[in-house]
């Protein structure tokens, strides 16, 4: 048993010295932010009903945005409702004030929570190619229909693209 313990905790050190940095963030409709006057349920549900301002703030990305935040999409409609639009205004002006690479499609319809299911005549639906678009410009490579990150670890690429009337895994 302390061998296997041994093993165990050797590997989770070698994890340990992996940066945890992502790559890159695809922000669709975000919450940028947890201060009041955004979108109050992912507060509450994150931080708890009673949360001060201090942790509201520590939790805030858009707060923390920095030349090290690494380059962001951001898709967002007008119309989405339950996520105001000036979320992902403050995380593109953050971006920019930090000199970090910052891509934005801010469009006129599309609602919260569209995912893929828009008609493909309304401009909104065209973000996942966007998406996938923009990851090739900023490295992503892509074997077999996985995204060569994915195929190295013998894992399910998590990101899948309709389009066409069919569905493709990047």
């Amino acid at each position: 048993r302390q061998q296997a313990f041994a093993v165990l905790a050797r590997q989770v050190d070698e994890a340990d010295r992996l940066s945890a940095r992502p790559s890159f963030a695809g922000l669709i409709y975000p919450v940028t932010t947890l201060e009041p006057g955004t979108h109050g349920g992912s507060r509450d549900n994150l931080l708890g009903l009673n949360a001060s301002p201090a942790l509201i703030a520590a939790r805030s990305p858009v707060l923390h945005v920095s030349a090290a935040t690494p380059p962001s999409f951001v898709v967002a409609p007008f119309d989405a409702g339950t996520v105001p639009i000036p979320n992902s205004l403050d995380w593109i002006a953050a971006c920019r004030t930090a000199k970090t690479s910052v891509e934005a499609h801010l469009l006129a319809e599309g609602g919260h929570g569209f995912g893929f299911h828009l008609p493909r005549d309304n401009p909104c639906a065209r973000w996942p190619d966007l998406f996938a678009a923009w990851l090739r410009k900023h490295g992503m490579k892509w074997l077999s229909g996985q995204c060569l990150c994915c195929a190295a670890h013998g894992l399910s690429c998590l990101i899948t693209v309709k389009s066409g009337g069919g569905s493709r895994t990047l």
